[in-house]
């Protein structure tokens, strides 16, 4: 008995046509295409961590975990709203500026909070 542990092994898509995921165009036949691709993730085990994947690598190009390219940049701006403005931090009395790197990282977002 094999066990799987790569949620690629468990996709819905891993016996459709890759082109149906990676329409051209956003009109026409290309809705069609992305509609029959969303309809394979809806029934995906795996598209939680599909679309986990997806935005961890910035994944611009195609319809992962169930969303569009548009889809998934609405999702990042939200995570990126979550985050609101961070206090300055004080050293000693004396404002001190905040520097990027030393910056606390990004809180992480839930794929789970995306679907309806």
């Amino acid at each position: 008995m094999t066990v799987r542990t790569n949620w690629r092994e468990l996709a819905a898509c891993l016996d459709a046509d890759p082109d149906l995921f990676f329409p051209i165009g956003t009109s026409g036949a290309a809705l069609r295409q992305i509609d029959e691709a969303k309809r394979i993730c809806r029934i995906c085990q795996a598209r939680v961590q599909c679309l986990a994947w997806a935005l961890d690598n910035g994944v611009a190009d195609g319809v992962w975990g169930g969303t569009t390219e548009y889809e998934r940049r609405v999702i990042r701006r939200s995570a990126s709203s979550m985050r609101g403005p961070r206090p300055e931090p004080k050293c000693g009395g004396r404002d001190v500026p905040i520097v990027e790197h030393n910056a606390e990282p990004a809180r992480r977002w839930s794929a789970a909070n995306y679907w309806p």
